[in-house]
């Protein structure tokens, strides 16, 4: 083989060969990039095998993780249960315990108290005895007073009998039943004629009747007429004197004069079928005498309450005084003492406040335990109780502030009576004479009701009627105008005519008298020059209705009766008519709120909510509810509110049977009326009736 210089580094001995060193670069090179390439495979496949590993060794750590939380979770219960069994255990032992302890400290504090007291013990039985004496004295006086109304109940209450009418009472016990047996509208109670009085009534007496009704109607809003009609001396024909238009219970009081009596119930709806009425009489005896029998035996009574007082000192004067650097911590004899004034309070310890008054110990079921209640001398002072359990003392608690004591009694006094208030003078532009203010409790202060006498010879106008509602504050004072001066009674118009009867709006109304009730007796108003507060009041007018024709021909007579009292008010009237005569729209009920204090309504008919107009100037599209009875108004920005139902009206009349709510184009109200008639005719004698019941209330 021929010798080539090509495969070796040197062409010849002395000159490199070039080609040799870049082909074996070039050998060097390739072989680098197959290494490079091969390591570069070995790489992804090393990486791709240690995620694979880790990912595994990651959800491997992951539940070993987990089922030693697991197991953690599970022995942290168990040992929990454990625990609690345990401490439970131990915390009934250690209740135990306490409870052994204060027993045993109980029994020889007891014997302790023992021993000290048995010195003492023979002076205080003989005390007692005396007081046990007297008051083994009062109860036998006691006892033969209770002795003396039993003999007065069994005189009184002794089982009558009788039959009138077709129906028989039983008087039994103390109570009066009757029921009429068939299906109807009427029953006499006491069925006393119109000459005569029942056996068992006696004049002069007070009775407490109970009124019910059941049955089935055609109507919905039947109602209740329950009248007590008499006949007195002085007058020759039966009068009602009571007359009540809900079932419930009710006190009654006869005259002394009285010559007749008849009791009677009458449903007062003509579409009323299947109806049953029934009727007691409870407590039938004379309360007169029972009352005189307790003011006889007041001494008595006055007596053993003093003997009673013994064993509590009430008085200033016999309670023991605390002296100076006192602690209350060591008072645990039952007892009362007092600290009479602040500075000797201001150098004891452990009291409740820094006022003068006076301490009230008292013992529980174990004499160890105590009670303390401190009574401070001081107005708006709270009581401060605390309690002793043999060894320690808890911390005082205020359980009840005076001024709260007070406002709750002023708020309680407040919502249960109104106030009432007589003026003579010059009012409404001279138009009337003289008012009653009449103040109904109100969420927010009160409701002002002023009551006008009108006297205005122009239109014919003679009469007492509501003018004006106002709201003031709780010192009846800062009024605002919650109504206008519109017309609330009636408003009677005859056809052709061309204005209506009734009240200082329209005229031709004239008074032929009135008279006033305070808690439901006769009064002169004109007496009541200041602010006084009662339980009820009642105006109670007639008058005549004028033909606005003329001025002369009576149409009808008016009869209202204006009852309040602190659930509010309620306006009964009746119009008996005189002439037979085509009629025109005719009202029976009205309210007047001003724009600025109602906003909203909603009526019975439908209970869908109505919005009224607040300006003048965005006139009310008259609002009609047939077959209404009641409408609830109020105010979205609040205030003022009111419910106005009126459960008894003639019913049947043409174009009656609807309430409608108007300003009359664009005046200041927006008033609700309850129209009885739009046509047809009235006939000689025939009797309309109404009752109307305003519940109004302010909220601030």
């Amino acid at each position: 083989m021929p010798f080539s210089w090509d495969d070796y580094p040197y062409t010849n001995f002395h000159e490199l060969n070039l080609d040799w060193f870049i082909e074996k670069f070039k050998e060097i090179f390739d072989e680098w990039d197959a290494l490079y390439a091969e390591m570069n495979e070995w790489k992804t496949e090393t990486e791709a095998g240690l995620e694979e590993w880790k990912t595994d060794t990651e959800q491997d750590i992951s539940d070993w993780e987990s089922g030693i939380i697991s197991d953690l979770n599970d022995w942290e219960d168990e040992f929990e249960t454990l625990f609690n069994n345990t401490f439970d255990n131990l915390s009934q032992i250690k209740e135990d315990a306490e409870s052994a302890r204060d027993l045993a400290q109980g029994y020889a504090q007891d014997a302790a108290d023992s021993a000290a007291s048995v010195s003492a013990s023979s002076a205080q039985i003989t005390e007692n005895e005396n007081d046990i004496t007297l008051l083994k004295s009062r109860m036998n006086d006691t006892d033969n007073m209770f002795s003396d109304f039993s003999t007065l109940l069994s005189t009184n209450l002794t089982d009558k009998t009788e039959t009138t009418n077709g129906i028989t009472y039983t008087l039994s016990g103390n109570t009066l039943h009757c029921e009429n047996s068939t299906s109807g509208n009427s029953l006499f109670v006491w069925a006393g004629a119109t000459s005569s009085i029942p056996s068992f009534i006696t004049a002069g007496e007070k009775y407490i009747l109970s009124i019910g009704f059941s049955g089935t109607t055609t109507d919905k809003d039947t109602t209740y007429l329950f009248i007590v009609q008499i006949k007195t001396s002085d007058n020759t024909t039966l009068r009602s004197l009571y007359r009540f238009t809900e079932a419930g219970k009710y006190i009654i009081e006869l005259p002394s004069n009285l010559t007749a009596c008849r009791l009677a119930t009458q449903i007062y709806n003509p579409n009323t079928v299947d109806c049953y009425i029934t009727a007691e009489i409870s407590n039938a005896y004379n309360i007169d005498n029972l009352l005189d029998l307790i003011t006889e035996n007041k001494a008595d009574i006055s007596t053993l309450e003093n003997a009673i007082g013994n064993y509590l000192a009430l008085t200033a004067a016999d309670s023991t005084t605390m002296p100076d650097n006192s602690d209350f911590n060591n008072y645990i004899t039952a007892g009362t003492y007092k600290i009479t004034n602040n500075t000797h309070a201001a150098t004891m310890v452990n009291r409740p406040s820094g006022n003068a008054g006076k301490l009230i110990v008292m013992e529980t079921s174990q004499a160890s335990r105590i009670w303390q209640l401190y009574f401070g001398n001081a107005a708006g002072t709270p009581i401060n109780l605390r309690y002793y359990n043999g060894s320690t003392w808890t911390d005082w608690d205020a359980i009840c502030h005076a001024s709260y004591a007070y406002e709750l009694r002023d708020r309680i006094n407040k919502a249960k009576s109104i106030k009432i208030k007589y003026e003579s003078g010059s009012y409404n532009n001279g138009n009337a004479t003289e008012r009653i203010s009449v103040y109904l409790p109100a969420t927010s202060g009160y409701l002002l009701v002023h009551l006008y006498h009108f006297i205005m010879n122009d239109i014919y106008c003679n009469t007492w009627r509501i003018y004006h509602v106002y709201h003031v504050d709780d010192n009846l004072e800062n009024s605002t105008d919650l109504t206008v001066s519109g017309e609330w009674e009636c408003a009677i118009r005859l056809d052709g005519r061309d204005d209506f009867s009734g009240g200082s709006t329209h005229g031709d109304e004239v008074m032929s008298g009135y008279i006033t009730l305070v808690n439901g007796a006769p009064v002169n108003i004109s007496t009541f020059t200041t602010v006084t507060t009662i339980d009820s009041f009642k105006l109670i007018r007639n008058t005549s209705l004028y033909d606005p024709a003329d001025h002369t021909t009576v149409i009808a007579a008016h009869g209202v009766e204006y009852d309040f009292n602190y659930t509010g008010m309620v306006i009964n009237q009746s119009i008996n008519w005189s002439v037979a005569e085509t009629l025109d729209n005719c009202f029976m009920a009205m309210f007047p709120p001003s724009k600025a204090t109602i906003d909203r309504a909603s009526a019975n008919n439908d209970f869908t909510t109505c919005t009224l107009s607040s300006t003048t100037s965005e006139p009310l599209v008259t609002i009609n509810k047939n077959k209404a009875t009641a409408v609830t108004m109020w105010d979205t920005s609040g205030g003022f509110s009111a419910e106005v139902y009126i459960p008894v009206y003639p019913t049947g009349l043409t174009g009656g049977d609807s309430m409608s709510i108007s300003d009359n184009s664009g005046n200041n109200y927006n008033k609700v009326y309850f129209k009885v008639c739009g046509g047809g005719s009235s006939t000689i004698g025939e009797l309309w009736k109404s009752t109307t019941k305003y519940k109004m209330n302010y909220t601030t």
